[in-house]
């Protein structure tokens, strides 16, 4: 049998995405939501200079699907594609300090990659 709180954060993950994704096409159709994914060469610029102006691609318009489910394939894909990889290159990664990368995204108000939160999936409910 499911843990009670897997089965609450499961419903209240598939219930926030589904109002995402109406709010979206309801509420504000006129908003142009997007997302920054990073580039190889994001480590020449993520601890000297504000990354996302020099390094990385904008998808844009961002459609969400109807469904949670639908929305966790659509992060697996990014998660498996050269973007989602991106994280492994890091040199502050492969030294196992992690913080250094997320203290230079903070400092020069770089978006943190959206391969930083997919990488959280493996287990987790969406």
């Amino acid at each position: 049998m499911p843990h009670p709180v897997r089965v609450a954060l499961e419903t209240s993950c598939a219930i926030s995405s589904i109002v995402l994704a109406k709010n979206a096409k309801d509420a504000y159709p006129n908003v142009c939501i997007q997302i920054w994914h990073p580039e190889k060469d994001l480590y020449q610029y993520l601890y000297f200079q504000t990354a996302h102006f020099d390094s990385g691609a904008t998808e844009a318009p961002i459609h969400l699907p109807a469904t949670a489910a639908e929305y966790r394939e659509q992060l697996n894909l990014i998660r498996e594609s050269d973007y989602g990889k991106i994280l492994f290159d890091s040199p502050a990664a492969k030294a196992e300090l992690i913080g250094l990368d997320l203290i230079a995204y903070r400092h020069f108000q770089t978006p943190v990659p959206p391969s930083v939160w997919y990488s959280l999936l493996n287990n987790a409910a969406v």
